[in-house]
């Protein structure tokens, strides 16, 4: 008898470990499909999105559609990709909870106390101000230094220190502003946040895949630019989507592939005779999307292209997969260049990753957000030559130089009439950012003028610094005029240091 009841009490006692271990092994599977879930299905959201997207840029650079894009057709496809998303992640993520998934604290924000409240954060360093405040009390908002218990913090006041806390909310991507909450769960609020963050990830990661390769401009330039500037985007966003299932299949000889095949293609349809036009459409080199660690390096070239655009089509893709599988780098999510906020080692922040382009705003602070320390010593002068098939009576010009060998002189803005100069039957005027400038030739015969040298410049050489020479520099036309005052295309521009 009594072995029969202490049989009895084992079997008792092992079905409720039983239990217990297939409720656990229950509880990790549903995480598990619910983590598979988000990633597949961003990943195939993000390619629709892109996909569509691309489709209607090129039907607008064909002249087929008026845009703006997405338009009817594209919308609707959208719409259809994202119910779908939505759906796939409302089967498999309600019965789970934010900590089972990984997804808490993926974010963090300065708290109330210092002068950054609530903004995003990596550290402390991120959030500037005071070491802390006094909460409740007698003296609410007194400065502190000792959390908890500070004999500064009068009438049973404690001392809150500032810090960066983290929170549940969607991580964002490129200091985007998906940064939506995150419901505990487990439950459908939770699975609707998570579809919210997902699809946010995906548009931003397209819509700055569409900016960096289609660019802003519809201008209709000749045939053999058009073709390269459609390629750029029709080869990036192929590029873009490869890399994206590769990534996902864990398969990085396949990410390599996609990248190769990428730059081959381009070198096929943009050649060196109309790289210039197509650039200088798309405006991938200036009014670039939020990609400074893809910054194009000059001089400008077909490889150049290349290698800039297999950099944003791979780190976009990273990303926006590392966030869909909760391993999201800072890299992809620093609150630092282009926050707006200078910090060391950061000389500027005008709150974007942008190079000056050419057209519209003076763009005042490289991708980087680093300008070069220079101390001015002697004088180095500059030659640019204008290059076109046609005589011209105007055209913008971008030189970007290297900031650690010359500057021009004088604070940032207007350059001084004694540092830039026409040559004879051409005026000159520009505005220089430390980094490059923006500089305007105009023909003063109005009859058009041929190729040839177009205006010279005075900078300032760098103390320390090794002599500048040509490759020193780079420049590109950003628009320029014919003799009849239309749109010239295929104007280049050169750049000789004496």
């Amino acid at each position: 008898m009594h072995q029969t009841l202490m049989s009895y009490a084992l079997r008792a006692v092992g079905a409720t470990a039983l239990a217990v271990v297939l409720g656990a092994g229950s509880a990790l599977a549903d995480a598990a499909d619910c983590q598979e879930a988000i990633a597949k299905a961003g990943q195939k959201y993000a390619d629709q999105y892109s996909k569509n997207l691309a489709k209607c840029e090129a039907s607008v650079l064909k002249g087929k559609i008026p845009g703006p894009c997405p338009d009817t057709k594209a919308a609707e496809k959208i719409a259809k990709a994202l119910t779908k998303l939505q759906d796939t992640i409302a089967k498999d993520c309600t019965d789970v909870s934010l900590v089972d998934i990984g997804w808490d604290d993926l974010a963090s924000r300065c708290n109330s106390v210092g002068n950054r409240a609530g903004s995003r954060c990596d550290d402390i360093s991120d959030c500037p101000g005071v070491a802390g405040r006094c909460q409740l009390g007698s003296n609410p908002g007194t400065v502190c230094t000792i959390a908890g218990a500070d004999p500064l913090c009068l009438g049973g006041g404690t001392c809150l220190l500032n810090s960066c806390d983290p929170v549940d909310e969607c991580a964002g991507l490129l200091n985007a502003a998906c940064d939506n909450a995150l419901s505990a769960g487990p439950g459908a609020a939770l699975a609707t946040d998570l579809s919210t963050c997902v699809a946010c990830t995906a548009e931003q990661s397209g819509d700055d895949l569409i900016e960096a390769t289609y660019g802003l401009l519809t201008t209709q330039a000749d045939d053999d630019a058009e073709k390269c500037r459609a390629d750029i985007g029709k080869r990036t966003q192929k590029a873009y989507a490869a890399i994206r299932k590769a990534l996902l299949k864990g398969d990085p000889a396949k990410v390599a592939a996609a990248v190769t095949k990428l730059k081959e293609q381009l070198a096929k349809q943009c050649t060196a005779s109309n790289i210039a036009l197509a650039l200088n459409e798309i405006g991938l080199f200036g009014q670039q999307a939020e990609y400074g660690a893809c910054a194009p390096t000059p001089p400008f070239s077909v490889t150049t292209l290349g290698d800039s655009l297999a950099c944003v089509a791979q780190l976009n893709a990273q990303c926006a997969h590392d966030l869909t599988t909760n391993t999201l780098s800072e890299a992809c999510n620093s609150p630092d260049c282009g926050d707006g906020l200078i910090k060391s080692p950061e000389t500027c922040d005008d709150g974007n990753t942008r190079n000056e382009g050419g057209t519209g705003p003076i763009d005042t602070c490289p991708s980087d957000c680093a300008v070069a320390a220079c101390t001015e010593t002697t004088n180095q002068q500059v030659t640019v030559s204008l290059t076109s098939t046609v005589a011209l009576t105007g055209a913008t010009v971008v030189l970007y130089y290297d900031d650690a060998k010359v500057s021009m002189p004088g604070l940032p803005g207007p350059i001084s009439p004694a540092n830039i100069a026409g040559i004879p039957d051409w005026s000159a005027a520009g505005t220089d950012v430390g980094y490059a400038l923006r500089a305007l030739v105009t023909d003063d015969t109005f009859a058009g003028l041929p190729s040839g040298p177009a205006l010279t410049l005075t900078f300032k050489r760098c103390s320390g610094a090794p002599a500048p020479v040509a490759g020193d520099f780079d420049c590109y036309v950003a628009d320029a005029a014919d003799a009849a005052f239309a749109v010239a295309y295929g104007a280049t521009c050169s750049v000789s240091v004496p």
